[in-house]
């Protein structure tokens, strides 16, 4: 972690209780927005460590765009100016024709409850939420919601909201069960809410980065209540606006609203909006939502997460056999299996010690590497760069929302520097923090073969022979997997085995080997499969781990 987070981890810790006291009396109402299916990643909590996500069945606010004209569709905009603001509101909804007890109040005649809309397809319940303030600071994040169990114009069912982890209305997942039932019986009549009844909220994007020279015009999207749009605090990541023709910079498409951007005097844009979020639907909402700009199918993410490394030329040396502690028995020449080329310019920010001008520029070719916080695409977006020691690899890696609480930042990705191993930095390294700062905005990879750097070479060797422990003197097989691209072999990978008498079959870039005792306490044996039908461990040894 660089110098800077460090201060803000010092900071926020020392005004945690402050910012939970102030979370828990926000009385901000909330909405989503996008267009077409897409998503866009918003959170907003309390500092400290981190809440439970939430309990019960996942659920958010059901959301549309009305038919209000947008405000603020043209002018000049500086860094954090909000343009382009749309109105939301709950979709559906329903008044309360009499009062109703709640867990730990009465719900007044005349309040309107939001409909819940729940992940799980298969989650029939049409579910009733209050989303008034609660005035409790201590559970503020404590809902009661109803159910009309036999669909008799009457609340019947007490369910009970847990949004920890962001609100209500949409702009993070939350949990409704159906705990905390009333001793007395519930009957309360209601009627539908008519559309100028539903509670409402804006949205609009936040200008966050890019100049329009070096890089898009990149936007936040940005929600709240208040008539002031400085005032909202709920934001997404800094993820919106790309070139839609690099050969035409001016028209930027920021999450399917087009824009017409040019520099402006004293590092301002003019902007001109071309067209509007349509009226309709949107949501659900999650920060951590796939980025709507890496188009990875299922396909190629599972591939992705599974190994970083593909081979890369001919069939895979293999040496059968009795093998000693420290001989190689298989061998391949391996690429990145997923690489494309950066659409936006990503600097790290907020550091104190980078050299000037530290980016990754547009058209910067990248790899992608599994990344253990499992956000977006769970990948981490890396590019290696030689130096006259050898290579460096610097990492942009989504940050889990317990990073974002502690360090009170909004940013979706944290800028890594100086990973090993270089080609093939490990998922602890990228867990491990290391050198680093927030990333100025998130990245955008047009997917597609690069010039991957030096010719790379993966070997799988047996590492060692020891015992289990020092009253337990079985065998453990320490099998490693080593990368080298012409600075010698680094570790990226090991594996344990015990080795049963029947052996251990393993799968090693789509060959089926088995692993058996070998004939000297120094030595295992290699082979292949006696049997088609044996069953290999599902895993790959290339995978970087």
């Amino acid at each position: 972690m660089g110098a800077s987070g460090l201060l803000k981890s010092i900071a926020a810790a020392l005004v945690s209780a402050l910012l939970v006291a102030a979370y828990a009396d926000s009385a901000e109402a909330h909405g989503g927005g996008g267009r077409g299916g897409a998503f866009v990643m918003v959170y907003v909590g309390p500092s400290g460590p981190p809440p439970p996500l939430f309990q019960g069945l996942e659920a958010s606010m059901a959301l549309e765009v009305t038919d209000a004209p947008p405000t603020a569709m043209e002018g000049d905009a500086r860094l954090g100016d909000i343009v382009a603001i749309h109105q939301l509101r709950a979709a559906d909804a329903i008044v309360l024709l009499a009062p109703v007890k709640g867990r730990r109040r009465e719900i007044p005649a005349g309040t309107v409850l939001a409909r819940t809309r729940f992940v799980a397809a298969d989650s029939k319940a049409v579910v009733w939420c209050d989303i008034r303030p609660t005035g409790f600071t201590l559970s503020s994040f404590n809902h009661d919601c109803f159910e009309d169990t036999k669909g008799s114009g009457q609340l019947d069912k007490l369910w009970r909201a847990d949004y920890r982890q962001g609100d209500f209305l949409g702009f993070a997942m939350s949990g409704v069960d159906e705990g905390g039932d009333p001793a007395a019986p519930i009957a309360a009549p209601y009627r539908p809410a008519r559309p100028d009844e539903r509670p409402t909220a804006s949205m609009g994007y936040k200008y966050c980065d890019g100049d329009e020279v070096t890089s898009p015009a990149r936007f936040r999207l940005m929600l709240g209540t208040d008539p002031d749009p400085t005032r909202w605090r709920l934001a997404g990541d800094c993820r919106a606006g790309l070139w839609g023709d690099p050969a035409d910079k001016s028209k930027v498409d920021v999450d399917g609203l087009h824009m017409v951007v040019s520099p402006a005097a004293d590092g301002a844009i003019h902007f001109k909006a071309t067209d509007r979020i349509a009226p309709g639907p949107v949501g659900p909402l999650v920060r951590n939502a796939a980025l709507r700009n890496v188009p990875l199918d299922d396909a190629a993410r599972d591939s992705a997460l599974k190994s970083a490394l593909v081979a890369a030329g001919p069939t895979p040396k293999i040496t059968l056999g009795d093998v000693s502690v420290g001989d190689v028995f298989f061998s391949v020449p391996v690429k990145h299996g997923l690489t494309g080329t950066l659409l936006v310019r990503v600097r790290p920010t907020l550091g104190l010690f980078w050299p000037r001008g530290t980016a990754m520029p547009v058209g910067q070719p990248v790899f992608g590497v599994p990344s253990d916080d499992g956000l977006g695409d769970a990948i981490a977006w890396c590019a290696a760069t030689k130096t006259a020691t050898g290579y460096e690899t610097a990492c942009l890696n989504p940050v889990t929302d317990a990073y974002r609480s502690m360090t009170q930042t909004d940013q979706g990705y944290y800028w890594m520097a100086k990973l090993k191993p270089a080609l093939a930095p490990s998922r602890q390294a990228l867990a491990g923090g290391g050198e680093g700062d927030p990333a100025s905005s998130d990245p955008a990879v047009a997917l597609g073969p690069i010039d991957d750097g030096p010719p790379m070479t993966a070997t799988v060797k047996l590492a060692s022979i020891k015992p289990k422990s020092r009253s337990d003197s079985t065998p453990v097989y320490d099998v490693e997997v080593d990368l080298d691209w012409g600075e010698g072999p680094q570790r990226i990978n090991h594996f344990a085995y015990f080795l049963p008498d029947d052996g251990q079959a393993i799968r090693v870039m789509g060959q089926t080997l088995v692993l058996r005792r070998g004939p000297t306490p120094t030595q295992m044996t290699v082979s292949t499969p006696a049997s088609p039908n044996d069953d290999p461990t599902d895993l790959d040894l290339l995978a970087i781990h």
